[in-house]
């Protein structure tokens, strides 16, 4: 018996040669990486390492929220 068309077998052909997404990888890596980068000037602005007026250790907690917007969504593009 001869191969005939099948049209059921059509989504799993088409699905087995997706493109992955590499754009969106590369910004939640990017995202992933600024909000690290964030949170450690936070870090040394909250431990005087960054300036020692208390403006400097208040710029900390400003960092620290970026971060935190920042880093989330990285980090959770990056998991799935």
């Amino acid at each position: 018996r001869g191969r005939e068309y099948d049209p059921r077998f059509d989504a799993a052909i088409a699905q087995s040669h997706r493109k992955h997404p590499w754009k969106k990888l590369a910004l939640a890596a990017g995202l992933l990486l600024a909000g690290i980068a964030l949170f450690a000037v936070a870090y040394l602005c909250l431990t005087k390492h960054l300036g020692t007026s208390e403006l400097d250790v208040s710029r900390g907690y400003g960092f620290a929220a970026l971060g935190a917007l920042v880093f989330i969504p990285g980090f959770y593009h990056s998991r799935l």
